[in-house]
């Protein structure tokens, strides 16, 4: 994330509730000890935000935290992730057999609420990309 900031990509995550001390989004859970750099409170500031990178040559990266309904406890999620880890580490698991490997110990682990948490953050991240995409065409039709 650093390095991103570092060439003038904005990093910044959804924020409606306003919540203090902002967090980058887990994978599965809503919190990730990563303090955010920005917030956003709305899709239309996005939108803007990303209008205006475009305009001097740079992007956005826009973290969305998962539904609050799916959202798992960060502290459990680690320990799953961390012992779905140690057991490929045990049975040498490596390589593009890792990830699979992972997800279906996770999956095992939290009996398929992650897979709940993960199908509800990708239709949430496919919502918020499209409202974006709605308020940033609005701006690129009233510049011309």
């Amino acid at each position: 994330m650093e390095y991103l900031e570092t060439q003038g990509v904005f990093v910044g995550t959804y924020n409606p509730e306003k919540v203090d001390n902002l967090q980058v989004p887990g994978f599965y859970c809503r919190e990730s000890g990563v303090p955010s750099p920005y917030g956003f409170e709305s899709f239309a500031e996005a939108a803007r935000v990303s209008y205006y990178q475009g305009m001097v040559g740079s992007g956005s990266v826009f973290c969305i935290p998962p539904p609050q309904e799916t959202a798992m406890d960060s502290e459990y999620i680690r320990s799953v992730i961390e012992k779905a880890n140690e057991k490929a580490k045990e049975v040498g698991v490596t390589g593009k057999k890792l990830t699979p490997f992972l997800l279906k110990e996770i999956a095992v682990a939290t009996q398929g609420q992650s897979v709940e948490s993960n199908i509800a953050l990708v239709k949430n991240n496919a919502r918020a990309a499209a409202e974006i995409a709605k308020e940033l065409s609005q701006l690129v039709c009233k510049e011309k």
